[in-house]
């Protein structure tokens, strides 16, 4: 290989580093979000959802199929951002591949950090796995109840 390929390949696997450390980065705010997102739609709809009538009863405040449907609103948000996270993760196992192959190609034998990675039990996979499938049964589980709470109440505040 001539100076300017190794030159070009060198500055390729410098920005491909940064494009994985980026997808990294987007699949941890997408978790972060989701449960901010969740938290936040739970607790509103709960505290404006409903309320305790003069004689002390649980009352709707809000109409009970809108509040229904509130209810799955983080389910959904968890859903659709999975998917995202789902994408960028395949998007960050290709790009890691292709860069396994500089490291093969430009350095030396069995050294560089895809190389090390990929000979050690994989860990970003199955706990982002477990992660995402917890929070979208939790928010389906919450929703549900939530939405069973609301229409268990018969009277509007």
């Amino acid at each position: 290989m001539n100076e300017s390929a190794r030159a070009f390949h060198m500055e390729e696997y410098k920005q491909l580093h940064d494009a994985m450390a980026a997808l990294i980065v987007r699949m941890e705010a997408l978790a972060q979000r989701t449960l901010l997102v969740a938290a936040a739609v739970f607790s509103w709809v709960a505290v404006q959802g409903v309320g305790t009538s003069a004689s002390h009863q649980w009352c709707t405040r809000l109409p009970s199929e809108l509040s229904n449907a509130i209810w799955f609103l983080p389910f959904g948000y968890a859903a659709f951002a999975g998917a995202a996270a789902l994408a960028a993760y395949w998007r960050l196992q290709r790009v890691a591949r292709y860069v396994q192959s500089l490291e093969a190609t430009l350095g030396a034998d069995d050294l560089g950090w895809q190389t090390t990675l990929r000979r050690m039990h994989p860990v970003i996979g199955p706990v982002a796995l477990a992660y995402w499938f917890v929070l979208l049964i939790g928010t389906f589980l919450a929703g549900m109840r939530g939405a069973m709470f609301v229409s268990s109440i018969s009277s509007p505040c």
